[in-house]
């Protein structure tokens, strides 16, 4: 079988060249910031999806980073966010431009125990959901362009290492303090 030899040999090599992209994505993802407007999956074989992935489609320990941005309440996928919480090794979650307001996000956060990166820019949120607060392991969150007065408890979450609030309603003296008492914490807000 020559010809299944040579077709076995291409996937072989196809698959050590997604293990090398896989591996350069997650070594250039620093930040929220160094995301494209682009959807990335670093899942065992990488597929985009329009809706919530089921089990027949990929296991949900494959599902590493979701973007459910321009999802609003109003639409019919939104009932189904819940089904986030059941991806255990989710590191990524982008819910930006949702209109959620004052919406609860309606996900348990706190399952997610490999969340580092969650994106919730754009929401009309004019306070932190309480599930983001029982997140323990975020890293990095976004909250800009958000009508936000108050900053959250930067305690809730040990390994933060950036926040984002620019174009918020958090003070600038409030700003400055934060950044006086969180000096590992790089505060991305108005200067």
């Amino acid at each position: 079988l020559p010809e299944g030899e040579r077709v076995a040999a291409e996937v072989a090599h196809l698959f050590t060249l997604l293990e090398r992209a896989r591996w350069a994505v997650a070594a250039s993802f620093t930040g929220p910031a160094a995301l494209p407007d682009q959807i990335w999956a670093t899942c065992r074989f990488p597929r985009g999806y329009m809706d919530f992935s089921t089990t027949d489609q990929v296991p949900a320990d494959e599902i590493e980073l979701l973007h459910l941005g321009d999802l609003p309440p109003s639409a019919p996928e939104w009932r189904h966010r819940a089904r986030v919480a059941t991806y255990p090794n989710l590191k990524a979650l982008t819910l930006f431009n949702m209109r959620l307001g004052r919406h609860d996000l309606g996900i348990e956060l706190f399952r997610l125990g490999q969340l580092q990166c969650l994106d919730l820019r754009e929401n009309g949120l004019e306070r932190v959901p309480i599930e983001v607060m029982a997140c323990g392991p975020l890293r990095f969150l976004d909250l800009s362009s958000n009508p936000i007065f108050e900053p959250p408890d930067l305690a809730a979450w040990p390994g933060l290492a950036y926040l984002g609030l620019r174009e918020t309603r958090v003070p600038e003296a409030t700003l400055a303090a934060l950044r006086r008492q969180w000096p590992g914490v790089l505060i991305d807000g108005a200067d």
